[in-house]
């Protein structure tokens, strides 16, 4: 991985004497009469193009040169770049003065700049016009080679590079390809075993920005995004919108290959992959065949002989970190989930979710065959079995 770096020219001391070095015929004072007759114009065969000077002094062009990207243990040895602008409220510094505004604009507490179809507020304006883009019902970006429409450029310039058969770009230190310079960037940071970013309030470290702001979110006690028809509350806007889709009684992206109709578009294209006749992922220890990723990493792992993933509190090994997780709740002695319409409580959110369940008097599932009505889905799916053994 390389990049280009500008380097600084040299003074005109050290050009002076360079040139003195390198042939002794021409002095620095012959070199200042070759300046001074350029200073006008410099003739061609048949044109003149003027020339200009700052301080009757010789401007040199900045230099490039290759570096490369250095993910070594190994300490580095460039010095530390001043930044023009830094924050006083934080450690936050640039050399960019639209950067450091944009910055200095998430300080501040009220949000001056309202959308008018909705509750949305904001301090950017870059911001305000994206979402205002979400309540424009015409697309102005097509894409020519599928359905896809959208209101923003860049994503549609994301959208294109799924078309892209060819993974240009790679990493110079594993098989890793991509298409993106994005994904190539946060995948050289797993090559990085030193950890920047550090939590203070507990053990948790890594490189990645993103995945350290959610992390911080965690540790705040009180929730800023709340549902307007329950009593959902986040810190996260991500899992809000996916909790509003909850609500929304139509469902507005169907299966084209059965009835099966939802509001979430990942979970659509996980829908989607049951249709499809051909597992393209096989592992070569067994005969194991997937059309998920995600199963198909889970299930590498069970070849996996040593377990890298120990508890600290008793003999248990796992690969899986989610596994681990789910483990250390079990030393938890306090259960923190608790239903607020009983004196239920559990240790495991999903749990406390499954109960919740149980309040709801009216039933999402219903049976088509018999009177079986169930808010549990993996419930309903089990009903459901039963119809086709009775058939058989």
């Amino acid at each position: 991985m390389f990049a280009f770096v500008k380097t600084e020219s040299q003074s005109k001391e050290e050009t002076d004497a360079f040139i003195d070095e390198k042939d002794p015929l021409v002095s620095s004072s012959a070199f200042l009469t070759i300046k001074q007759e350029c200073h006008d114009t410099i003739i061609g065969a048949d044109c003149s193009v003027p020339l200009k000077w700052e301080d009757q002094n010789y401007v040199q062009q900045p230099e490039y040169k290759l570096v490369d990207w250095n993910f070594s243990n190994e300490p580095s040895q460039q010095p530390q770049i001043e930044k023009a602008f830094t924050c006083t409220q934080c450690n936050y510094a640039t050399n960019n003065k639209y950067c450091f505004k944009e910055h200095l604009v998430t300080h501040k507490t009220s949000k001056d700049l309202k959308c008018a179809h909705c509750d949305y507020a904001t301090n950017s304006k870059s911001h305000l016009k994206t979402h205002l883009s979400t309540h424009k019902i015409s697309k102005d970006f097509y894409c020519t080679q599928c359905d896809y429409a959208t209101n923003h450029k860049s994503t549609l310039k994301r959208h294109l590079l799924k078309h892209q058969t060819s993974k240009d770009i790679r990493c110079n230190l594993c098989d890793y390809a991509t298409k993106s310079l994005s994904y190539l960037k946060a995948h050289m940071l797993t090559h990085k075993t030193s950890k920047d970013l550090k939590c203070a309030q507990c053990d948790y470290a890594t490189n990645n920005k993103t995945h350290f702001r959610m992390h911080l979110l965690r540790h705040k006690t009180s929730k800023v995004l709340k549902c307007y028809h329950c009593d959902y509350a986040t810190n996260i806007i991500g899992s809000l919108r996916k909790h509003l889709l909850l609500h929304k009684s139509l469902k507005d992206l169907k299966c084209t290959h059965c009835t099966y109709a939802t509001n979430d578009k990942l979970v659509l294209r996980r829908h989607l992959l049951r249709h499809t006749a051909s597992k393209n992922l096989k592992c070569d220890l067994c005969d194991y065949t997937t059309i998920s990723k995600v199963y198909f990493k889970t299930h590498l792992l069970s070849h996996q002989a040593d377990k890298d993933l120990k508890c600290a509190r008793c003999k248990y090994t796992t690969d899986d970190q989610s596994h681990l997780k789910k483990h250390l709740v079990i030393h938890r002695m306090c259960k923190d989930f608790k239903c607020d319409r009983c004196d239920f409580a559990t240790r495991y959110k999903c749990s406390l979710i499954k109960h919740l369940l149980t309040h709801k008097t009216t039933k999402d599932f219903k049976c088509l065959q018999c009177d079986f009505a169930s808010n549990n889905k993996s419930y309903f799916k089990l009903h459901l079995l039963t119809h086709e053994t009775s058939v058989d």
